[in-house]
């Protein structure tokens, strides 16, 4: 079965732990996370077309924001927009000494088009991320129910999707109602 691949964005220094945080995370839900700096290796391509390469290639597109951003991620954020993948942005709100002015533009033109999650620390980070992920494969396999088709095609197959639910689930699906009712409900049917 193929993996549904997560393309995580940010400041590699600001932010190394919180992307070292989301990528076991993620890896623990049995998707494949991609993280430029650890996953790129060497290419023959410039590390530009790698990057854009690989926003276009993944289902989900994950950005991640504290004091300030580089290029490069606004150039990733703008291929997934411009791919229609699924965004994921979060900011951190803890230890904030110098917000660049840069940076508050940039999320004032997120926000028009997306919600940011924010969090105080790496372990809330990976909760959000771990919750939403759950939401869009809920919102996901409801949908897929409901005949709606999607644009990415493996939120098409239901199997994929019901793979990666059963991963997000607690062992009991009753336990999980207080996290996701429609979720439980979704998971007393198998």
């Amino acid at each position: 079965m193929e993996k549904l691949q997560v393309f995580v964005s940010s400041k590699e220094v600001e932010l190394h732990n919180e992307r070292v945080g989301v990528q076991s995370a993620l890896k623990e839900l049995d998707f494949e996370p991609f993280i430029f700096e650890d996953d790129a290796g060497a290419r023959t391509e410039s590390a530009e077309e790698v990057y854009l390469e690989q926003v276009k290639k993944c289902d989900i597109y994950l950005g991640i924001l504290r004091e300030e951003y580089s290029e490069a991620t606004e150039k990733e954020y703008l291929q997934a927009k411009n791919f229609n993948k699924e965004i994921f942005l979060y900011r951190a709100t803890y230890n904030i000494v110098n917000q660049s002015e840069k940076l508050e533009n940039f999320i004032t033109k997120l926000k028009q088009h997306h919600s940011i999650g924010k969090f105080d620390n790496v372990k809330e980070l990976e909760e959000k991320v771990r919750q939403d992920i759950t939401n869009l494969l809920v919102k996901t396999f409801k949908s897929k129910n409901e005949g709606v088709e999607f644009t990415n095609i493996h939120f098409n197959d239901v199997k994929l999707v019901e793979h990666y639910l059963q991963k997000t689930m607690p062992v009991s699906p009753g336990s999980f109602k207080t996290l996701n009712p429609i979720a439980s409900e979704i998971m007393s049917t198998w």
